[in-house]
């Protein structure tokens, strides 16, 4: 029996999508892992380092079932009502966001919620509606913080399997969570977080746990230091020396005066380690300590603008 040959029209190739098309930003992605391990730029909120393992730890006792769907429940609500309390403090206190809820996962959309009307966390934290908070199922810890948080040896990965919730540390994760623990009324969070609806008003006892509270909670506070700037024992090693250099030099830059406040300040980092100068055109000297540090963030600006270039 003969073959028949059939001919057709296919199905033209889709365009790629994003902005590196060829990759060469992949070296920019890895030298900014090395010189600031565990803080990347979309990691804005340190308060989340010790949240998240607080939240962990007490989901761990609070409930008999840990599925990771009951935990994805709980971590949907649980960020919801993280960001609602941080937004209802900055209007309580009539005080600018950026103290308050600024860059909190889902603040955007929870803030479209009238603030005289009530709101219930099972809308807000679905997976699916037109009030869901996140599209994530694991929320802002599956999309920004878990892989940070993993690196700094605060979680890890679910020691069960991927059907199972992630891991925390059982000395730095157990040391954060009684820290914010010992900070915060927590009976009072999760009896809000099962709530069926809630006003406003409501989020008022949960004042501690905005973010601009960190510094009142003052081992929360320290142990967040130590792992930022590496001044202890435990978190030291060549990630905790790198990362403590590279805030070390942002701290240097900050305090100088040839700073030109029209910049964002990731602008002005960014063109005086390339170009070694301050806007001003003076100078930008550092201590011995830094200027690896420093040398290593004019490597990134130049990768970057040599990879705009080739594009």
């Amino acid at each position: 029996m003969a073959r028949v040959e059939t001919v057709a029209w296919v199905r033209p190739p889709e365009p790629i999508g994003g902005l590196d098309h060829l990759g060469v930003q992949a070296p920019c992605v890895a030298l900014y892992g090395q010189l600031l391990p565990g803080i990347t730029n979309v990691t804005d909120r340190a308060r989340y380092y010790s949240f998240h393992p607080w939240l962990l730890w007490s989901f761990e006792k609070r409930y008999g079932d840990h599925s990771l769907d009951a935990f994805q429940r709980v971590l949907r609500r649980s960020e919801c009502l993280f960001a609602l309390v941080a937004i209802q403090h900055a209007r309580k206190l009539g005080e600018d966001e950026g103290a308050h809820g600024k860059a909190m996962v889902g603040r955007d959309r929870l803030l479209r919620i009238e603030p005289s009307s009530r709101f219930s966390l099972d809308d807000l934290a679905a997976l699916e509606g037109p009030d869901r908070y996140f599209k994530n199922k694991l929320g802002g810890l599956g999309q920004y913080y878990f892989g940070p948080l993993r690196d700094l040896r605060i979680l890890d990965r679910p020691p069960g399997g991927k059907e199972q919730p992630p891991g925390y540390d059982r000395e730095r994760g157990i040391a954060l969570a009684d820290a914010f623990a010992a900070a915060v009324p927590g009976d009072a969070f999760f009896r809000t977080l099962e709530a069926t609806s809630s006003k406003w008003a409501d989020l008022d006892e949960l004042a501690p746990f905005c973010p601009c509270a960190l510094h009142q909670s003052a081992v929360e506070h320290g142990l967040i230091l130590d792992l930022f700037l590496a001044r202890s024992e435990p978190h030291r090693g060549d990630e905790g020396t790198a990362r403590r250099a590279s805030i070390g030099l942002m701290l240097d830059l900050a305090s100088r005066s040839g700073n030109d406040p029209e910049h964002a300040f990731e602008s002005s980092l960014r063109g005086a380690a390339y170009s070694g100068a301050l806007s001003d055109g003076s100078p930008w000297e550092v201590t011995a300590d830094l200027q690896q540090a420093q040398r290593g963030w004019g490597t990134y600006q130049r990768n970057e603008l040599l990879s705009v270039a080739l594009q």
